[in-house]
C-alpha cells in the first residue's frame, strides 16, 4: 500500500510541471565580468559532500571561480504570469549558488544562514 502511495503522488508532482531553482550569489566584480562576457559555464561536482553540500565551478571566459551549492533556511516560489493579472506557480527556490574568489572564502557548512530578505535575516537562530 506504501509504495502505491508513492507511485500517486510522483504522478502527481509531473502533472505540476513545477521546476527546481537556484539563485546565484557573486561578489560585484565577478558580477561585472557576468554581465560582460558571453563565454560562461557553469559545471557541478558529481558527488555530493559533506552535509549534502554540492561543490560547483563558474567559468567566465579563461577564469573559474569555485562555488557552493547549498540549501537555503526557508523555501520560495516563483510564479509566472502571461497576462499581468493571473500567476501560476512555475517553481521552488530552495537553494544558492555561493561563487567566491578562492574556496576559503565559501560559506562552511551545508545551509545559507540569511534569507533573501532583510527579516529574514538569521532566521534559523531565531
Amino acid at each position: 500500500q506504501e509504495s502505491s502511495m508513492v507511485a500517486q503522488h510522483s504522478q502527481r508532482k509531473e502533472k505540476t510541471n513545477s521546476e527546481d531553482h537556484f539563485l546565484l550569489q557573486v561578489p560585484d566584480d565577478i558580477a561585472s565580468l557576468l554581465r560582460q562576457s558571453s563565454d560562461t559555464g557553469l559545471t557541478f561536482g558529481e558527488e555530493q559532500g559533506i552535509e549534502g553540500v554540492r561543490p560547483a565551478w563558474l567559468r567566465i571566459g579563461e577564469r573559474e571561480f569555485p562555488g557552493r551549492l547549498i540549501r537555503m533556511p526557508t523555501v520560495i516560489e516563483t510564479h509566472k504570469s502571461l497576462d499581468g493579472t493571473t500567476f501560476y506557480k512555475t517553481g521552488m527556490v530552495g537553494q544558492v549558488l555561493v561563487v567566491a574568489h578562492d574556496e576559503a572564502a565559501l560559506p562552511v557548512g551545508a545551509e545559507h544562514v540569511d534569507g533573501l530578505t532583510p527579516p529574514a535575516a538569521n532566521v534559523r537562530r531565531r
